[in-house]
């Protein structure tokens, strides 16, 4: 049976279609081939990490009333796994002066608030091997509101273990320079936060910072940093970060270097290396590798 959230959001899909002002197909692919070193082992692998494909709708119901919508699936194949998909976002939505509301299978506003930073999105070195609180609602009402350089998300969610959720992010964006502030409780369960901030100029620089700490009997420190370089068609980028659990056991140390290489039409080549010690916090823990990649944005 498919999630109450995919119906909801399929219904408003079929209700919203028909008469559709604005309607967008939109996707990534994303495919690696990735050169693994855990611990004594070596061994190579493709992988498909991170591909989505979606259909998002807004349809003006008054002249500053609009339905929204999106139903979006996910992709994705590790080592010599089966392809396996996922429904990634499935939510329907009013949209007003007042914000938005939205209703059903969403993100968590603390993991988006961070994205702008998130360098190594889908590679090996992605930003959530230190900042592990990557969380998706099945259900969820989300308000979020825009007002200038201020943007203002609340979500009131419930967790694929039933768990409740109270998710609230603040953030500033201001000229080249933002900063978010995200707060997450689950209800009889952990507390977590996380801040972080970027310089991304027009020039396709990067600087940017994350910190987060969580709570409870499996809560950490954790901060990376990175930082990006155009230079015409060529991005290049380095990133490293560090995850403290407060249970002890060994400091779990990543770092990644890269570059990307626009092709054109959307496209763009990687080329990766990421080395993560110590992810379980135990001695001896530790993984190299070295990608060249390909992805296509439409």
């Amino acid at each position: 049976m498919l999630p109450q959230s995919v119906l909801l959001a399929a219904l408003g899909a079929a209700v919203i279609s028909p008469a559709m002002a604005e309607t967008d197909f939109y996707g990534q692919l994303n495919l690696n081939s990735v050169s693994l070193s855990p611990d004594d082992a070596r061994y190579q692998a493709i992988r498909d990490e991170g591909s989505f494909f979606g259909i998002r709708g807004l349809r003006a119901l008054q002249p500053d009333l609009y339905a929204t919508y999106i139903v979006e699936v996910g992709a994705h194949r590790e080592d010599k796994a089966d392809l396996l998909g996922e429904t990634r976002q499935a939510w329907a939505g009013l949209r007003g002066r007042l914000g938005e509301i939205r209703i059903g299978r969403q993100f968590s506003p603390t993991r988006v608030s961070s994205e702008r930073i998130d360098l190594f999105a889908n590679q090996q070195g992605d930003y959530n091997t230190v900042l592990e609180t990557e969380l998706t609602y099945p259900a969820s009402l989300t308000y979020i509101n825009h007002t200038g350089t201020l943007d203002f998300a609340l979500a009131l969610a419930r967790g694929d273990s039933h768990d409740d959720y109270a998710d609230l992010v603040a953030s500033y964006s201001g000229g080249d320079y933002f900063v978010a502030l995200g707060l997450l409780k689950q209800q009889h369960g952990f507390s977590l936060w996380r801040l972080s901030a970027g310089y991304q100029p027009a020039s396709g620089h990067r600087l940017g910072v994350a910190m987060e700490q969580k709570s409870g009997s499996a809560g950490y420190d954790a901060i990376l940093v990175n930082a990006g370089y155009r230079q015409n068609r060529t991005f290049y980028k380095a990133q490293a970060g560090h995850n403290h659990a407060h249970a002890g056991g060994k400091d779990e140390t990543m770092y990644a270097i890269g570059l990307d290489y626009d092709l054109g039409s959307n496209a763009q080549l990687h080329l990766e290396h990421s080395r993560d010690s110590h992810s379980d916090h135990r001695s001896g823990d530790r993984q190299s590798s070295y990608s060249i990649g390909w992805s296509y944005r439409f």
